[in-house]
């Protein structure tokens, strides 16, 4: 449908009467927005089979001092929080032994990579996985805060109660639209 413009209006609102209305345009931003969550899904799964193999070939020998090692060489100091995170994680790796943390990694990447590919294809069962298996992680992230201070603790519980509440946003919608309106 054409609009009329009107050459004594202010070059702004010409623009805008020119420019097409987009009322997809949301759809399209969420529809983005849900594949970058799909992507950054798939990188944490990536990433834990990278560290399950890693930790697996590591424990052949002394991983905390080969970690402490790698620490100090990319200038990180001993006492800063990132360092503290990292050595509390090596140790809990170790405890477990190699092949059981790669199972528990394998695991882990295998619900990630399921629910980057529900929220890559939209489905509302993508949704559920990664809302339900985002929050299971809330307590423990937020322990992890309590305990250990820092920018990498907070900067994943940030990350994953944005992911959470997106999810939960489109539930929600998904949810509205389903329900007849009322009379």
């Amino acid at each position: 449908m054409a609009q009329h413009i009107n050459p004594e209006d202010p070059p702004a609102s010409r623009a805008l009467a020119v420019m097409p209305a987009h009322p997809h345009s949301h759809a399209l931003e969420s529809t983005l927005a849900l594949r970058a969550v799909a992507l950054y899904e798939a990188g944490k799964a990536l990433v834990a089979i990278a560290i399950g193999v890693g930790v697996l070939l590591l424990l052949q020998g002394d991983v905390s001092s080969a970690v402490a090692e790698f620490l100090a060489r990319v200038d990180v100091p001993p006492d800063s929080s990132f360092a503290k995170f990292v050595m509390h994680s090596t140790q809990r790796a170790e405890a477990l032994g190699g092949r059981s943390f790669l199972a528990l990694m394998l695991i882990y990447a295998t619900v990630r990579l399921s629910v980057a590919r529900g929220l890559w294809k939209q489905r509302a069962w993508g949704e559920w996985l990664g809302a339900a298996s985002g929050a299971v992680y809330v307590p423990f992230e937020v322990d992890s805060l309590w305990r250990h201070p820092g920018w990498l603790p907070a900067s994943l519980l940030l990350a994953n109660l944005a992911i959470v509440l997106f999810l939960c946003a489109r539930l929600w919608m998904r949810r509205r639209a389903a329900l007849p309106p009322a009379a």
